[in-house]
């Protein structure tokens, strides 16, 4: 291989080192002894009901259309 090569090699290595490596090292030091639990899904996100109440409906009236 020529000296170009082995110069971007030498390069990319310290590169890809860093980039991986200090995201990897904030994330460790300031990670979080007692993780908080997520909220419950529904107070979370109450457009999740509107949804549960449009598919039930839906599923009514598709029994209903098939009793007459």
């Amino acid at each position: 291989m020529t000296t170009i090569v082995w110069i971007n090699v030498l390069l990319a290595v310290p590169f890809i080192a860093l980039w991986a490596g200090i995201p990897l090292w904030l994330v460790l030091k300031r990670s979080d002894p007692t993780p908080q639990t997520a909220a419950p899904v529904i107070q979370a996100a109450p457009e999740l009901r509107v949804h549960a109440a449009y598919r039930s409906a839906a599923s009514s009236q598709a029994a209903s259309s098939r009793a007459a």
